[in-house]
């Protein structure tokens, strides 16, 4: 019996006249198939976890899905007889692309959810399908899912958060450490972050950088930037390029970019590319084919790239790359 079967039985229970005629198996029955109405209405609102790694089978499937006016929308991922995840899925006004977003504490192998799960807080995943054909460019592709992604804030302030360095403040209350104590406790909590800042034994306030280029745990990656009394020093630069050609003489208002071939700072002006410019020494050590750059200085440009010299070579910093 349906939903509307069973409200059509209700009616004739009360609107029933007749001495005798609600008598106990026609009421018994009408509360079996309330019961079997909702039972169908919780096996329709789950699905299986080996089903939510092949839905759907077919692309009428989708298709159908979608036609559903919006019936199925939240699904109680099961797995055995556990519930391990709640799924969303829906389509846009246009009916093109299927979205899933599943939160769980599961694990994702390979494309796929197992039955590993982590102890921590749940993440949120979501995926595309596109029903018709493929969008946004072939991103999305014709009745085939996307990978499983992480949902990620894609607000301006988020993205932009990115671009940011972070500097872990080892001395939040004054207190004077010391770099092996710091590192030690850095290494316990944050692992990404390659800056960290503390007030020394002299009860100065410091600042490191890991010169590796991933965290490190060996004193010896960790290099002081400045010095106690002067600040450390940020420097920008406009862009990279592959190998220029460098011209006799000084720029005066160009554009400093980073010549991948000879690991050099030029200076980019009326189409030349110019080896010393105005502030070329705040940069590094001036030469006839450009500036090496400085120990101890963080290199930056407006695609949100950091990077510090470490000698011999750009170590990235901040989304950077091999430059």
């Amino acid at each position: 019996m349906n939903l509307q079967e069973l409200q059509t039985a209700a009616a004739g229970i009360k609107n029933e006249t007749r001495v005798g005629g609600n008598t106990a198996e026609r009421v018994g029955k009408a509360f079996e198939c309330v019961a079997d109405v909702i039972q169908q209405g919780v096996d329709e609102a789950t699905m299986k976890l080996d089903d939510l790694n092949v839905f759907p089978t077919t692309p009428q499937e989708a298709i159908n899905f979608v036609k559903n006016n919006g019936k199925k929308a939240v699904l109680t991922i099961m797995d055995r007889d556990f519930s391990v995840g709640v799924l969303s899925i829906f389509a846009d006004a246009q009916a093109q692309v299927l979205t899933e977003v599943f939160e769980t504490r599961l694990t994702l192998d390979g494309g796929r959810f197992t039955i590993g799960h982590g102890y921590g807080s749940p993440k949120r995943y979501w995926r595309n399908y596109g029903i018709k054909q493929a969008y946004n460019g072939g991103a999305v592709k014709k009745q085939e899912w996307t990978d499983w992604r992480n949902c990620e804030d894609d607000t301006e302030i988020a993205q932009h958060s990115k671009k940011l360095i972070e500097i872990y403040n080892g001395s939040p209350n004054g207190e004077q450490r010391d770099l092996q104590d710091v590192v030690n406790e850095l290494n316990g909590q944050l692992k990404k972050c390659l800056y960290i800042s503390f007030i020394d034994e002299a009860g100065e306030r410091v600042l490191y950088y890991c010169n590796s280029g991933t965290f490190s745990t060996g004193i010896s990656d960790w290099k002081k930037l400045g010095n106690t009394k002067v600040k450390p020093t940020l420097l920008p630069f406009s862009s990279i390029v592959g190998n220029a050609t460098v011209v006799v003489g000084s720029a005066i208002n160009g554009n400093v970019v980073w010549n991948k071939a000879s690991r050099k700072f030029l200076c980019f002006e009326n189409n030349k590319y110019f080896a010393s410019w105005g502030n070329a020494g705040d940069y590094g050590d001036i030469g006839m084919d450009g500036v090496t750059p400085r120990t101890g200085v963080l290199y930056f440009n407006s695609a949100g790239e950091a990077y510090t010299w470490n000698g011999t070579k750009m170590i990235p910093i901040v989304n950077g790359r091999d430059i």
